[in-house]
């Protein structure tokens, strides 16, 4: 009676660690969907396919107080949000070729692949990148000439020597470009 008694009691244990480590894969499962700032690997191969010739810079290649322009971002080169208000998670990238151009590409997801968009092109000068993106929330944007309304979250690229930003937003199958400086 003693042996069946330890038995249920090991079997119990086992039986909770188990259902434990289960939770934990799940919910390390539910923040790697969540993770807005990892780059998917069929992003990276559409990417490698269509733009042979570009890769994606390393943080030390930027300005070095980049954080403190694109505050919400913790990558310089990458944000993602659903951009035009379908439901899936699309994707923004600055990507360098080996002629000092930067190109800032919108990536909008689509069943098994992406539409890309080039939103914008720079320089890279003196061997510093100086420009940044993030996420710019969707609501009522007001410049000085303009107000719109913005449903889905937009592209805020900082132009950070020239002080000077601009959003890309969805409109009508397409991205806007509202700047503000």
């Amino acid at each position: 009676m003693k042996n069946l008694a330890l038995i249920t009691f090991a079997l119990f244990l086992l039986c909770n660690c188990n259902d434990k480590k289960t939770e934990k894969v799940t919910n390390l499962e539910k923040s790697k969907e969540i993770e807005t700032n990892e780059i998917s690997k069929d992003l990276r191969e559409f990417i490698s396919i269509n733009y042979s010739n570009y890769e994606i810079p390393t943080e030390v290649e930027f300005i070095e107080d980049w954080k403190s322009y694109c505050l919400d971002n913790n990558k310089p080169y990458y944000c993602s949000s659903d951009f035009n208000g379908d439901g899936k998670l699309d994707h923004c990238l600055i990507l360098k070729n080996p002629d000092k151009e930067l190109k800032v590409i919108a990536f909008i997801k689509q069943e098994n692949t992406y539409l890309s968009y080039e939103l914008d092109s720079f320089s890279i000068e003196e061997n510093i990148i100086d420009i940044c993106i993030a996420i710019e929330k969707k609501g009522i944007w007001e410049g000085i000439d303009e107000v719109v309304n913005v449903p889905n979250d937009a592209i805020l690229v900082e132009l950070i020597s020239e002080s000077m930003s601009k959003a890309y937003y969805w409109k009508e199958s397409k991205f806007e470009v509202f700047t503000a400086d």
